[in-house]
Parts: structure tokens; sequence; C-alpha cells
């Protein structure tokens, strides 16, 4: 019996099939886990470094299936169908073999053109945690596409990849504004001359973009100063403008309207200067848990007063608490200033709140907290904060450090400070364990032990 003949009956047992069905599951759960840093609160960088590897084992797994890995991912993607799920189809679909690669990816793809806003980070993932040589024949391939959602995934991939091709600046003209969006966060840096035209487009997302993209590539020195601020006023302009998109938005769409809002203020928050004088208007105008994200990551000590009053709204106390602790240090349960745990109602609709007391965060007591000598310590008012101490590089690598065994989500602030400062020792806290390990010995730090 040829070996090929041995394999097919293999794959035709139905234990296989279980089994193969398991690393789908599996391979999506640990994805989206890892996929939301910023919302760790209880994932420490042990267990994620953990969850990494299981998520690597479990790919390995769907590898040695092909094509069966590929069939029931596609199931999990019609059923589910979100960006988990479109990461393990996605990754299957790149292992088939070059005659069989273009109509399996593009079956994919058709899930990923009809809601583009909910699963095509999943897809972008999954060409840059692929085999090289599987993902980029897709990338050269898409370039002449004349689907926007093919393009703002191959530039997303790119970018992701750190393999941007110099033709993909013409993108930055293109009549799709996604396409335009995209290529801004793929081509601005490396073309930061391109941008500017682009602050005026009708595209909120396209200026917002352009405008990100122009201030990560200002060096400092010579006019850095009113460049960034510059840049600064249009993003600015354009966080309102989608603050007021959430405020709008319902169901679903809140999602996409949410995570666009949260990563445009975490830019905004780096390149708005400690001290200005127009940051408490800014974060009293925005839905409180967007204004304390800002504030975590803006490290402004003449937010803390906003950040203690928000202990008052039950609805984001806890998020308000490990926002104060984050900048301050102080441990709200360690020194006793948390309130009284309410009783569980198991039937209650599932809240923000509910989220935050699932993951653990204490519930603080508003009044206790407003009276901590941390609050009237003598902090640096021109420098951002982090941990009670001037954020600093060797701060953030002590955070980064997975042996410290800090949370994601506060990793996850320290790597976005870092490659600010650093670019060359950015940590991207999605990509392959291998990845980060090459990420974190550049800095001298060590994978966990």
């Amino acid at each position: 019996m040829a070996a090929s003949d041995h394999d097919s009956i293999a794959l035709d047992r139905p234990f296989v099939s279980l089994i193969v069905r398991r690393h789908v599951e599996d391979a999506a759960f640990y994805w989206t886990v890892l996929d939301r840093p910023a919302e760790a609160t209880h994932l420490g960088a042990r267990r994620a470094w953990h969850f990494s590897q299981l998520l690597e084992a479990n790919l390995e797994g769907l590898r040695l299936n092909d094509p069966r890995s590929y069939e029931l991912s596609l199931d999990g993607l019609d059923r589910w169908g979100k960006a988990g799920e479109t990461f393990v189809a996605m990754y299957c679909a790149l292992l088939g073999d070059v005659g069989s690669r273009a109509a399996r990816v593009e079956r994919v793809l058709r899930a990923v053109r009809r809601q583009p806003d909910a699963v095509l980070r999943g897809a972008a993932s999954a060409l840059a945690w692929a085999a090289g040589r599987d993902a980029q024949a897709w990338i050269d391939t898409a370039w002449t596409s004349v689907e926007p959602v093919d393009l703002v995934l191959a530039l997303r991939a790119s970018a992701l990849r750190e393999e941007v091709p110099e033709g993909a600046a013409a993108l930055l003209q293109h009549v799709d504004p996604h396409v335009r969006a995209a290529a801004c966060r793929a081509v601005g840096p490396r073309r930061p001359g391109l941008l500017r035209p682009l602050f005026d487009d009708a595209s909120s997302p396209v200026r917002a973009e352009a405008a990100i993209a122009w201030s990560a590539a200002m060096s400092d020195g010579g006019r850095a100063a009113d460049e960034r601020a510059r840049a600064s006023g249009v993003l600015w302009r354009a966080v309102v403008e989608q603050a007021d998109v959430l405020a709008k938005a319902t169901g679903w769409y809140r999602v996409p309207a949410r995570r666009r809002l949260d990563r445009w203020l975490r830019e905004l928050a780096a390149m708005v200067p400690v001290g200005h004088p127009d940051l408490g208007q800014l974060v009293g105008s925005l839905p409180l848990r967007q204004g304390l994200n800002f504030s975590l990551h803006a490290g402004d000590p003449a937010l803390l007063d906003f950040v203690v009053a928000a202990m008052r709204d039950p609805s984001q106390a806890r998020w308000a608490g490990w926002v104060w602790q984050c900048l301050t240090a102080v441990d709200l349960s360690g020194e006793g200033l948390t309130a009284e745990e309410p009783p569980v109602d198991l039937d209650a609709p599932m809240t923000a709140e509910r989220r935050d007391a699932d993951a653990g965060l204490p519930l603080p007591d508003a009044m206790l907290v407003s009276a901590h000598p941390a609050n009237r310590h003598g902090w640096p008012r021109d420098q951002r904060m982090l941990l009670a101490h001037p954020v600093h590089p060797h701060l953030l690598r002590d955070i980064l450090d997975p042996n410290r065994d800090h949370a994601q989500a506060l990793r996850f602030i320290a790597a976005d400070a870092l490659s600010r400062m650093h670019p060359e020792y950015a940590v991207d806290l999605r990509a392959t364990p291998s990845h980060q390990a090459r990420q974190l010995r550049r800095m001298g730090l060590e994978e966990v032990a």
C-alpha cells in the first residue's frame, strides 16, 4: 500500500476528525485570547506565553492533517464567523499546494469581504503566522486585486510581516478610503512625506491614520514639536468625530466603532504633551471607559482626579481602580481600599462591570481611594507616569520581562510606549512565540524560563 493511500485511510477514520476539530477549535480560542492584550488584566505573561505555545502546537496539528484541517476550519468559519475562526481558516487555506491555494484562500476571502470590520484582523494575523513563502505567495498576487478588502488585507498583513513593497505607496491615492487608511498604516511610517495631503482627506479614518503615521515617523529636533502638534490636532478632531460615531452606533456596529476609537485614543495619548490644558475636557467628553483608557496611556498625573471620580460610577468602578493601580502602583486590596463585594446575580445580563468582576478586578472604595496620599504625591508634572515612576525605557523593559509575570494589559501599555521611544525594541504581544523571543532578546530579555 502506498504511503498516500495509508494517509487517506487515516484521515477518514472518525477519531482523526475529532482530533482535528479540536485543533481547529482550540487554535481559534487561544488566538482570540491572545488577540486582546489590552483587556487581559487577568492574564499574566507566563500564562500568555504558554497559550501562545499551545496555539503554535495546535497549528502544527492542523499542518499535519491538511486537507481535513481546511474542511473543518470552514465548518467553524461558517458556524461562528468570528475573527478567531477566520484566523484558523485562512491559516489552513494557505497550507494548500500551489494549485489549490488560490481557490482555498478565495473561499475564506468571501467571508472576510462580507464583514471585514469583524474578521479581517484574523485573516491578517494568519498571514503573519503562516510560513513566509505560503503567505507571501498570496500577498504578491493581491496587489492587482480589484477588491478593496483584499488590498486592505494585503497592506495589513505586509505591515505585520514588516515587508511592505515600495509599490504599495500608490495605494495612498486609491479611490476607496479603507484602502487609503490601511496604506497610511503600512506605508506611511516609511514614506511620511506622502502623508501631508491626506490630512485634508474627506474620510476621517484616512486623516487619523495619516496623522498617526506621520507623527510616528517624525524625529526629534528642529520643527518636530510643531509638526507633532499639527498631527495631534488632526487626530484629536478625528477622535471627537469617532466618539460621536460610537455614541450613535447600535448592536454589533458598536464593536468596530469602539475598537477604532480605542486605537486612536492610544495614539493621541502618546502625541499630546503631558499637561495639555484641554485634556480634562477631552476625557470628560468621552465614554467613561475610553476616558479611563486614555488617562492610562497618557500617564498624565493631572488626570488622577478624573480616574478617582470614575470609581463612583458602578459600571466602570473596577476598571477605574485598575487604571489607578497601574498609575500609582498602590494595591487596592493590599491596602484595604476596596468596598464590600455585592452579591452575584447569576441571572443578570453580562455587563462591563460583570466582566471586570469575573476578571478578578477588585471593587474600589471611592471615598477611601480619594483620601489616599498617592493622589497628592508630588508627581513630576512634565513627565508621564506608570507604576508610580516616570515612564523610562528601563521601567518599560522591566514590565515587559516575561519572567516578572506582569499582566498582559500592563505589558501592552509598556510595549506601546517603548515602541515609540525606541522602535527597534518594539514587542508585538500578538506575534508568534519565536518572533516575540527574538524581539525580547534584542533588549536583553529571555522568554519564560
